[in-house]
């Protein structure tokens, strides 16, 4: 009998060989990833650059019209530290009658103020008390005021314009220019045809 032929090994037919390739790769590849991932930092966030701190724009804007005005219409602290209270002269009080069955009706000058105006004017301002005796309404206003300087009547720029209940009183303020120049100046409180005069020394200041 012939001896039978004995069968190759299956490592060196075809499949074998493709088997065997495909395990080499396959092993490869999972060693460069392997190496790979111990090389890269762990974790996949990438770094992000510090944000600069943000910075409070800054409030350039400028305050409304209605603020603006309110500012300007109040007295400045300068301008407080220049204002000079008068020495009040005796007999700031003056008993006048319009006419010769007309009620008796009483002003009574309570404080006198000097304060600045402009650069050329001063404004004096004072405070009143009117005191109505009468049983009927009375006017209590600029139209009884007038300054004397050098003898020139000024009316007051004040607008004051109240009506002053029987047996009753108020107060008001009466407000003229002054010049910077003059330093005397006379108070004229007149009704109708009965007038008094108070003459003020504007250097007389309270201390």
């Amino acid at each position: 009998m012939s001896e039978e032929p004995k069968s190759g090994s299956w490592w060196l037919t075809l499949p074998g060989v493709l088997t065997g390739l495909a395990a080499v790769i396959t092993a490869v590849t999972g060693l460069a990833v392997g190496l790979h991932q111990i090389s890269a930092p762990s974790g996949t966030e990438k770094a992000t650059p510090e944000k600069p701190a943000a910075v409070a724009p800054q409030n350039d804007s400028k305050p409304s019209s209605a603020s603006s005005d309110a500012t300007a219409s109040q007295p400045t602290s300068s301008n407080d530290a220049r204002k000079q209270s008068l020495a009040l002269p005796a007999g700031t009080e003056a008993k006048l009658r319009g006419c010769s069955s007309c009620d008796e009706h009483v002003y009574k000058i309570l404080s006198a103020q000097l304060e600045p105006y402009n650069s050329e004017k001063r404004a004096l301002r004072f405070t009143v008390r009117f005191t109505n005796n009468g049983r009927l309404p009375a006017n209590f206003w600029d139209a009884s005021f007038r300054l004397l300087v050098d003898d020139v009547p000024r009316a007051p720029i004040s607008n004051l314009n109240e009506l002053v209940d029987g047996q009753s009183a108020k107060e008001g303020e009466v407000v003229f220019e002054v010049p910077t120049t003059e330093n005397q100046v006379v108070l004229q409180i007149s009704e109708n045809d009965d007038s008094t005069k108070i003459p003020f020394d504007l250097t007389a200041t309270e201390s």
